[in-house]
């Protein structure tokens, strides 16, 4: 029997990739419409679906399970035969520098904890916008990285026809990670007291920039500190056990969807690191949101990657001196409901290319959302179209739904050249009817 395996991604981008290496067929789901493409190629059969912003409901429960504790590739391959993962790829433009590493760190450590061969692709040097300044890969990630040299490579290195063919040839397991780290001294970065007004944090951090027995741990700079239990700082927080310490505030708003994604990653890092070096210190989290603006409780009180982070350390600590053991309970719910923008748009990139038309750049939704120059400099969105080419040079935005279309022209006013969409769900409006494309999978 012919083997079959299954490929679950982020969005179509990997759709686009396949379709220029290997014929493909579009095919669906009998019964439920799900799309998906197969192809085969070494002589296996392979299923790709698309797994981002949950809209399937295909993806095997250990998948789900990795999506819930914080891994989320762009591409998983996995033998549903045997029920096992065989390999994860994160494929992305963005360089791991600044916020971009925290975020996309937890997806490696997922592997090496749960022993699942994974490679990571991505430019060496990119834009920190949290700095403002190019830089390149430093700390923990570049520490992992060089660990696992065939596991972290550069674009240019990177061959998707090659990874299918190592896996039809069981050659996988040299992209099994492994890990370097320790809690050795890095020095101290000081904290600055005028970032705050409230008294307890005054304190803490008066305290941290004076206190020999406090120090830097995984990385030189930064918010990740080593708190020894006889020193000060450790008397003053009521520690009586050698204590990792982060600093930062979880949430920047009073809602709780408005919670830092670096932070929690940064979190999540250290949760990993601890327990694969004995798991021989408590981890607390000290919060500087505005606690009596925001109430933590609150704050807490809901699923998401902030909580899911939380829920992994001894406790955490606001701003106000209160303590709280977070819990979670799960947040992803796989349903699909439906074709959605990053279906509309590998249909209307498949349907130039049949064109003859060389496409110059092309940005899947729910993909990462990196610039045209490589260097991190894009924030979302923004007014840039989703696919540019010769006679686009506007760009083109894809949209699920004609009214979602209206809703971006109203909104923006009419600065692509073409606009596609999926569903036409309400009446057709003539005077931008000749920009607007209907696309079909």
């Amino acid at each position: 029997m012919e083997r079959v395996i299954d490929i679950f991604c982020d969005d179509c981008s990997t759709w686009d990739e396949l379709k220029l290496i290997t014929n493909v067929k579009q095919k669906r789901i009998y019964g439920t419409n799900e799309p998906y493409i197969e192809f085969n190629l070494f002589s296996i059969t392979w299923r790709c679906f698309i797994y981002g912003m949950n809209n399937t409901n295909l993806l095997p429960q250990k998948l789900k399970n990795s999506s819930e504790e914080g891994c989320r590739p762009d591409i998983w391959f996995y033998d549903r035969k045997n029920d096992t993962i065989l390999l994860g790829i994160e494929q992305t433009s963005t360089a791991p520098v600044g916020n971009a590493l925290k975020q996309r760190i937890t997806r490696p450590f997922w592997a090496l904890e749960n022993k699942v061969g994974f490679i990571y692709v991505s430019p060496q040097i990119g834009m920190d916008q949290s700095q403002k300044a190019k830089r390149k890969q430093t700390g923990p990630f570049l520490q992992f990285s060089k660990v696992n040299p065939l596991s972290f490579i550069t674009p240019n290195n990177f061959n998707l026809t090659n990874i299918l063919e190592e896996i039809s040839n069981n050659d996988i397991e040299k992209y099994q990670l492994s890990h370097n780290f320790n809690f050795n001294k890095l020095g101290k970065s000081k904290i600055s007291v005028k970032k705050t007004q409230i008294n307890l944090l005054i304190k803490l951090f008066f305290l941290i920039n004076n206190d020999d027995m406090v120090y830097n741990i995984i990385e030189k700079t930064g918010n990740i500190y080593m708190v020894d239990k006889n020193s000060k700082t450790a008397k003053l927080l009521g520690f009586n056990e050698n204590t990792i310490l982060i600093i930062g505030k979880c949430w920047k708003s009073k809602n709780a969807s408005g919670y830092s994604d670096p932070l929690s990653g940064g979190i999540l890092m250290m949760w990993y690191i601890n327990k694969w070096l004995g798991d021989n210190n408590q981890i607390v989290v000290v919060s500087t949101h505005d606690c009596q603006k925001y109430n933590t409780i609150n704050l807490i009180n809901h699923n998401n990657k902030m909580t899911l982070s939380l829920s992994k350390v001894n406790c955490l600590m606001d701003a106000c001196g209160m303590t709280y053991q977070v819990k979670h309970d799960g947040f992803d719910i796989f349903k699909y409901n439906g074709d959605d923008e990053s279906i509309a748009t590998y249909s209307r990139a498949r349907d130039l290319r049949n064109q003859g038309i060389k496409l110059d750049f092309i940005q899947y939704p729910h993909g990462s959302w990196s610039s045209k120059d490589g260097n991190n400099t894009q924030e979302r969105d923004k007014k840039r179209g989703d696919i540019y080419h010769n006679n686009a040079l506007n760009g083109e935005e894809g949209k699920t739904k004609l009214s979602d279309v209206y809703k971006h022209i109203k909104k923006y006013g009419l600065i692509h050249d073409y606009y596609y969409y999926l569903t036409e769900d309400c009446v057709v409006d003539p005077l931008v009817n000749n920009k607007c494309i209907k696309v079909v999978f």
